[in-house]
């Protein structure tokens, strides 16, 4: 894993105790299942809450609703 960086509502500072928290990734290479899934159980594992790892790629084809 090349970085990690909060976005969201913890980010924010917004979180509820249901929140989960997420988190964007960059990958040094291929994201594999293993490359993926991971981090993103050891994190969960760690912090005791959902994490939600998005990539970038996967950020930018996702529709944003209007604000």
């Amino acid at each position: 894993m090349a970085g990690m960086a909060l976005f969201g509502f913890t980010a924010r500072d917004t979180a509820t105790s249901g929140s989960d928290i997420d988190v964007l990734v960059e990958f040094d290479g291929p994201a594999t299942s293993k490359r993926y899934f991971g981090p993103q159980f050891y994190l969960e594992y760690l912090l005791g809450c959902a994490i939600d790892l998005v990539t970038e790629k996967t950020q930018r084809e996702q529709p944003h609703s209007p604000s």
